[in-house]
């Protein structure tokens, strides 16, 4: 039970990585090198290593509209944490707009300008590209296989090893 606890973790922290980082090479082709990715430049005389409000805004304004209804966003865990403390100004007459909500809902998820985050440990580190995404997931065509897994206690069977094999076949983009 252990074995097969820890093999799915590590197959599914595997398939979010190529769906995020890969080059499409025997492996999905990941959105942060398809032809669909838009980067938005950082704002002038903003620190590096970090996340701005205006960041925020900047990406949601490039986001196609009707793909804002579906989309989530997907940061780093150290980009999450700068953006918890986020606003953006109304006018003079306005009070600040938190860009960041906590969960409430059954679902779970904080929320960014109303749409869910998931914290990825797959992307970018703050200040680099890729370090937030606003990704709309149902635009990424996934095909796969049901994973198939082997043992065979033969490989070392003098010393009681045991080998075990799991294949999964994977395409999107």
């Amino acid at each position: 039970i252990f074995v097969t606890a820890a093999a799915s973790k590590e197959l599914a922290f595997r398939l979010e990585d190529s769906i995020i980082n890969s080059d499409g090479s025997g492996k999905p082709l990941g959105v942060l090198k398809c032809g669909a990715m838009i980067t938005v430049a950082k704002q002038g005389g903003q620190g590096s290593g970090t996340v701005v409000a205006q960041n925020i805004l900047d990406v949601w304004s490039r986001m196609w509209a009707p793909s804002r209804r579906t989309a989530v966003w997907c940061m780093h865990t150290d980009a999450e944490s700068q953006i918890i403390g986020a606003t953006t100004s109304v006018g003079t007459g306005g009070a600040p707009i938190q860009l960041w909500k906590a969960a409430e809902d059954d679902d779970g998820f904080n929320r960014v300008l109303g749409r869910p985050v998931l914290p990825l440990e797959q992307l970018q580190v703050p200040g680099t590209p890729g370090d937030v995404l606003y990704c709309d997931f149902s635009r990424y065509l996934l095909a796969m296989r049901e994973a198939r897994s082997d043992v065979s206690m033969h490989v070392q069977f003098i010393t009681e090893q045991v080998a075990f094999r799991i294949v999964m076949r994977v395409g999107g983009q």
